[in-house]
């Protein structure tokens, strides 16, 4: 799981390049860099806060990450409280039909 520290530096590094971008895509339309900005500092603000929510909402999922196999799993779900599966004989007639 990761830290309340490493998401957010993630999510500001991450901002950071949107800022970029969107003021690179807003200056042709606005034909001012400070107007450009400020699209794109309102729009990544609100980028941010979703981003810092939504990654440490998904830190608390253990499906899909490297250590889910290692987590303890509910008894209900448990693979190795499944009980084991019997070879029960296959009678038909007098011959044994399973394959060999």
């Amino acid at each position: 799981m990761e830290t309340q520290k490493r998401t957010l530096l993630k999510a500001i590094t991450w901002q950071s390049l949107g800022v970029l971008t969107m003021t690179l895509l807003a200056l042709p339309h606005t034909g001012s860099l400070a107007a450009a900005m400020t699209v794109a500092t309102s729009s990544c603000a609100l980028g941010f806060i979703t981003f810092f929510v939504h990654e440490r909402l998904w830190s608390r999922v253990s499906w899909g990450t490297a250590h889910s196999a290692q987590r303890p799993t509910t008894e209900a779900f448990s693979v190795s409280n499944r009980p084991e599966r019997q070879q029960l004989p296959l009678e038909m007639g007098s011959q044994d039909h399973r394959p060999t």
